[in-house]
């Protein structure tokens, strides 16, 4: 949620006293939060001076809270091209000024038991993480799933040689189906 923290300070000449409003408003136009401080008078006792220190330590507070946000600027795009026939294949590929670049192409292919048409799909992109790795992945999309490619993904540690076996047992003598369990 973003607000926006106002600070008003002002005298009274009618009511002659001073005032300070510490607002914080939400960007919707709600009031989230009003503090309303007033002196009765100037007087010798010292209210001046417990006003300006107030007035200071409220602004050092709204100044310690305020966060920055980064500025982010707009990415030119260095290439950008695309084509996509009546048939159902495409590509596109593109390129920007910071280094993300991607590009992909695709066609309806009969796949599974019917032949139904699915699109298989093989592309790569490329960007730069945060940290400064530098990202690179090729992949490829079928009837199976997505299937990436890249050296920063984790590798699965082998299967025990225990479970292999069971699973090939299994896979090499599989159960008979009976009609009253389908």
């Amino acid at each position: 949620m973003k607000f926006t923290l106002l600070l008003v300070f002002g005298y009274h000449y009618d009511q002659g006293k001073w005032g300070l409003q510490f607002r914080i408003k939400t960007h919707s136009g709600l009031t989230a939060i009003t503090l309303e401080i007033s002196s009765r008078r100037i007087s010798r006792f010292g209210t001046f001076d417990k006003m300006k220190f107030l007035i200071v330590s409220l602004a050092l507070v709204t100044v310690a809270v305020a966060q920055r946000h980064p500025e982010y600027q707009p990415v030119a795009i260095l290439k950008q091209a695309q084509d996509i026939s009546p048939e159902g294949s495409y590509n596109y590929a593109y390129e920007t000024e910071n280094g993300i670049s991607a590009s992909e192409q695709g066609s309806p292919q009969p796949v599974g038991p019917k032949g139904e048409p699915a699109v298989v799909a093989q592309g790569q992109y490329q960007y730069t993480a945060p940290d400064g790795t530098p990202i690179a992945v090729s992949y490829s999309a079928d009837e199976n799933g997505f299937h990436p490619q890249g050296a920063h993904l984790p590798v699965a540690p082998p299967v025990p040689e225990q479970i292999q076996r069971a699973v090939n047992y299994v896979l090499a003598h599989p159960q008979p189906e009976h009609a009253d369990h389908q």
